[in-house]
């Protein structure tokens, strides 16, 4: 199995990112709308994952657009670019490569988007530097990041799960990225020449057997089974 990701790219984890993009598609959507996404744009979706949202994007740009997929498992790769061609969408490419090295040599595009992946990175700031090469003038980077994952609970709370949260946490504390880096993103985006025109925290809020709270449960429970 890759070790590109945490809990790897399995079959298992292909499932849980799928449902991890519908429980959080809503929020994706409105902020796509927001960075003015539509017909005709040249889309960079980073770490892209197995394309999720990637071929959401390219429904929205359209033939006349083209989204540009980048990962770095391959593994993720082959089955966006596969699921295209099922799929007969010619206006998205799945490319392999890392943030850190992007094999984007001479392109530009008007909107980059990339949701939990700066977080799982080091020297983010010389990567958002190289995000702001690769913009258009006037073009868009939106970015969906961790404020403060712990904050997640489950109320009654349940020692096991709060167990399970600290671990993470103390885990994540080890690591040499920044799983909370959505707070030091603002002196980033400054330097590289980037103006924020939006920014808001998501939050959810969810009953019992809500889907939100399904997620909750799968997710930890996966991060559960992978580290013992």
């Amino acid at each position: 199995m890759e070790k590109d990701y945490i809990l790897g790219t399995d079959q298992e984890e292909l499932d849980r990112l799928g449902f991890q993009h519908r429980v959080w598609s809503e929020d994706a959507f409105s902020l796509w709308k927001k960075g003015g996404v539509r017909q005709g744009l040249k889309v960079l979706d980073l770490g892209s994952g197995p394309g999720f949202a990637s071929f959401d994007l390219a429904t929205i740009v359209g033939a006349e657009g083209h989204v540009t997929a980048v990962d770095i498992s391959q593994s993720y790769v082959d089955y966006g670019n596969f699921q295209a061609k099922q799929r007969g969408l010619t206006n998205i490419t799945f490319v392999q490569g890392s943030a850190h090295h992007l094999p984007l040599v001479g392109q530009q595009f008007d909107v980059i988007y990339c949701r939990w992946v700066l977080s799982w990175l080091t020297n983010v700031s010389d990567i958002v530097q190289h995000i702001a090469a690769l913009l258009k003038p006037g073009g868009v980077f939106l970015v969906q990041e961790y404020v403060q994952w712990g904050t997640f609970r489950i109320i009654p709370e349940r020692p096991a799960i709060r167990a399970v949260i600290e671990a993470c946490r103390e885990s994540w504390r080890i690591m040499e990225s920044e799983i909370d880096i959505a707070p030091q993103l603002p002196e980033m985006f400054h330097k590289s020449g980037l103006q924020i025109e939006h920014k808001a925290v998501i939050e959810k809020v969810a009953n019992p057997k809500e889907m939100v709270v399904a997620m909750a449960w799968y997710l930890l429970a996966h991060l559960f089974q992978k580290t013992h």
